[in-house]
């Protein structure tokens, strides 16, 4: 049977992680979900322009013109706009029961609009007590800790693992949520951290790894390293023998032996 991986997108994602997680899993046959959070997005209609998306969250919106379905665009932290097939608040428990894991790119604004969907917390901790592949990269290791799934050896963009935030809009107590969506309705943006406390990450951050792996948790450090962490997600769902034949394809090796760049 096929795997099957949710991959979170929000408006300021680390372009090069998110593409290179959906690409590589992909090459390894891997079902790919993208499914957008929030709804700053605009939408891409048949005619290929794009629209601000006036649909409510879940629901899917439509072209006027053709009636054909059309994806919320979201925009990452360098101006690349990526549809989302979905949208995460539309998935219900059925649905996020044929999934074998989660996997958050990272990117500063990407990783606090992710971390302030409530569902999105919900889903990190019932997947981590499935034993389901939870998975963070760059800042992102940020939305794990938040949901209070992160635990034990972790990797991340360096100086993140001393962002853990409290405050009184997300779910502090990591058990039961607050949306901080309906703060950011009432005029607090997801990015206004003025009433959080600076902390380190729950675990034990790895300053000099590129990906950590620790039981059912894949964190990674960042941009360079995203090809890398999505193979070790292969790894972990596939076995690392499917791993390593996407790294030959992929020509890693090459990297592995100093990469020769020529130049005349």
């Amino acid at each position: 049977m096929s795997k099957k991986v949710l991959v979170p997108l929000a408006n300021g994602f680390e372009e090069i992680e998110f593409v290179s997680i959906v690409d590589t899993l992909r090459r390894a046959q891997i079902e790919v979900l993208i499914a957008g959070v929030g709804d700053e997005g605009s939408t891409t209609g048949a005619n290929g322009l794009k629209t601000n998306s006036t649909s409510e969250c879940g629901a899917s919106a439509k072209d006027s013109a053709s009636g054909a379905s059309v994806g919320r665009s979201y925009t990452g932290a360098h101006g690349i706009a990526i549809s989302a097939d979905t949208m995460l608040d539309s998935l219900d428990s059925s649905a996020l029961a044929g999934f074998d894991g989660v996997a958050l790119a990272g990117g500063w604004q990407g990783m606090l609009n992710l971390k302030a969907s409530q569902k999105l917390r919900e889903i990190l901790r019932e997947f981590k007590a499935e034993g389901k592949l939870v998975s963070a990269i760059c800042a992102s290791p940020i939305v794990l800790d938040a949901a209070g799934v992160l635990s034990g050896k972790f990797a991340c963009y360096p100086s993140c693992e001393k962002f853990a935030y409290e405050d009184t809009s997300a779910d502090s107590s990591k058990g039961s949520d607050s949306d901080s969506s309906e703060n950011t309705s009432a005029g607090k943006s997801a990015n206004d951290t003025s009433r959080n406390t600076e902390k380190p990450l729950n675990g034990a951050y790895q300053p000099k790894a590129s990906v950590v792996r620790e039981g059912n948790l894949i964190t990674a450090a960042g941009p360079a390293t995203g090809v890398l962490f999505a193979l070790e997600i292969i790894a972990y769902l596939l076995g690392q023998a499917q791993s390593q034949s996407i790294a030959s394809q992929m020509l890693i090796p090459y990297l592995n032996h100093n990469a020769e760049i020529l130049r005349s």
